[in-house]
This record gives structure tokens, sequence and C-alpha cells, in this order.
């Protein structure tokens, strides 16, 4: 598709970071609160900081004529 790119996540990067946080929050805060009962901002956070500590490796973002608009995380096979 044309104007459509991966770029792999730069560690550090707030734009990245937020865009990601922002996302997983669109995505999970309704589970969350329907599970759960609350969506506790600072719970949340640092599960996010674990997640992206143990996963940032393994992060892509799609970009579409320069603008952020997807994340693709998946994992290697560590053999």
């Amino acid at each position: 598709m044309p104007n459509l790119e991966l770029k792999l996540y730069k560690n550090g990067n707030q734009e990245q970071i937020k865009f990601i946080y922002d996302l997983k929050k669109e995505v999970y805060q309704r589970y969350v609160e329907e599970n759960y009962g609350e969506w506790n901002e600072e719970i949340q956070k640092k599960l996010f900081d674990k997640f992206m500590k143990e996963n940032s490796k393994n992060i892509e973002l799609i970009y579409l004529k320069d603008k952020l608009v997807r994340i693709l995380q998946w994992k290697r096979n560590r053999e």
C-alpha cells in the first residue's frame, strides 16, 4: 500500500509511548471497568510500563502518510 510504512519503536520516543498507551487504554478500558470495577490510571500506567519494558523490542509502528496510526506487536521465537 502506498504511503504505508513500518517503523520499529524507538525506546524513549514520547510521541510513540503516548500513542501506544492511548491506544491500549481505548481498547482495554471498557473491559477493565466491566471486570474490575474501575480504570485506575496509576495502576494501569504501572502495568503499561511493565508491558513496554518486556515488549519494546517487539513493537513496530504503522505509519500512513507519515502519521502514526497503529501498532504491531509480535513475539520472537526464542529457540
